[in-house]
């Protein structure tokens, strides 16, 4: 499911003609989230779920927080284009 979930955010990303350096970054920043709710075993994403992640995984920058936020747009975008009612990875 990630590789779907990956796929579908780089078209949305192409579509919108993102620079590939853009799509690299957004792309990798997903699959750090993603693999972040994996190891946590997150089964849905929500507000407290970001949050959490926001405390443990970012750095104190608020250049990255806005592109995280962008990011989670994205994942969450191509989540719900994907059809999955909840996040699941394996």
């Amino acid at each position: 499911r990630k590789t779907e979930l990956l796929k579908t955010a780089k078209q949305k990303l192409t579509i919108r003609n993102y620079s590939k350096r853009t799509i690299d970054s957004y792309l990798s920043a997903i699959n750090h989230f993603a693999n972040w709710l994996i190891q946590e075993k997150v089964t849905t994403v929500d507000d407290r779920k970001v949050e959490k992640y926001l405390f443990e995984e970012s750095t104190p920058k608020r250049s990255n927080l806005v592109q995280f936020c962008n990011v989670v747009r994205t994942f969450l975008s191509a989540h719900r284009q994907t059809g999955m009612s909840v996040v699941r990875f394996k």
